[in-house]
This record gives structure tokens, sequence and C-alpha cells, in this order.
């Protein structure tokens, strides 16, 4: 088993045995920790990082000759032991991206990002068309109104009666908490 050890890691992949605390770009002859640690999420983190450096070169058997090429490079180079070192960082780092996105997932759904992109710009666009014409606030605000019940996208009509609540000056200022009127339009901003 230690000869096996001995070939994989300081033959081939050039790393140096774990002296002290310091666990990462080493191995240590322990098989959980050399398996995972120097091995597994090290190539992981290759082989995405190699898959992200040459894809859409246009032929499938050139991106993988570059990525074979690249690893045993970095391999000849001694740069493996570097690398692994940092792929923890790197996986470490993704994790955490991964997460932030579930969470951020859970309140704004990616199929809905989109739509609720458009729907902003498309209510900002027209409500710049309509201040051109000369509208005042609360004619811009009867058109925005009107225009929200023919909506069938969800995501548009709220951004709609978002926008509308910010044009209205006074709404949230001096309206109580659970009011639903614009003080400036005296009108409801949702609701048939």
């Amino acid at each position: 088993m230690a000869d096996l050890y001995t070939l994989i890691f300081e033959g081939f992949l050039k790393l140096t045995e774990c002296t002290g605390s310091g666990s990462w770009g080493c191995y240590n002859n322990d098989f959980q920790h050399d398996f995972v640690f120097a091995l597994f999420i090290p190539h992981v983190v290759l082989i995405v990082f190699f898959y992200m450096a040459f894809r859409g070169l246009g032929n499938k058997g050139i991106e993988t000759l570059l990525g074979i090429a690249g690893y045993v490079f970095m391999i000849q180079m001694n740069w493996y032991p570097i690398f692994s070192s940092l792929s923890l960082l790197w996986m470490s780092a993704a994790v955490l991206l991964a997460f932030y996105m579930f969470v951020l997932a859970k309140f704004i759904h990616p199929a809905k990002g989109g739509a609720y992109a458009r729907a902003g710009a498309d209510i900002a666009k027209k409500i710049k068309i309509l201040q051109r014409r000369g509208m005042s606030e609360a004619e811009v605000m009867d058109e925005l109104r009107r225009d929200v019940f023919e909506i069938d996208n969800p995501a548009m009509r709220m951004m709609l009666m978002r926008e509308m609540k910010s044009i209205c000056h006074n709404c949230g200022a001096s309206n109580p908490p659970g009011s639903t009127a614009c003080h400036s339009c005296k009108t409801p901003l949702h609701g048939r």
C-alpha cells in the first residue's frame, strides 16, 4: 500500500508528505484524507477548469486533446501541488456560491428573473414615453392603472404596481401602515 501511495502521490502527482498541521496540497497516508483532499477534489476542480478553458473551440476532439495536454503539462511542471492546495479554496467558494444561489432561488425563481427584468424595463420605457407626452403624474398613474388589469403576466403586473407606488411621491411617507391608497392620486394602487 505504501508503494502505491508513493507511486501516485510522489511519483506521478509530485505531492509531498504532510508535515505538521498543514494538510492541503500534500498527503499523509490516511486513505480518506488523501483520496478526498489530495486526489478527488483537486481533480474535479481541474476537470472543470480545463472544460471551461477549452470549450467552444468547435471540435470536441480538439477540446479533449487540449484538456489532456493541459493536465499532463500541469503535472510535469510540478504545478499540481500548488493547484491542489488552491482547489480546496475554490471548492469552498463554489459551495458557498451554490448555497447563496439556492437561497436566492427560493425568493426569485430563476425562470422568472428574466421576466422581472423585462417587465421593469418595459414599465420604465412606458413611463418615460408618457412623461414626454406632457402627461401629469395623475394621468400617468391612470394610464398605468388601466394597463395593470390588461396584463396576463403576474410578474409584469407586480412590477407595474411597484412602479406606480414609486411614482406617487407621498406613498409610504404619509400613508398609514397597510394602506393601499396613494394620497397624491387618491386612488387604490391594487384591486379592481
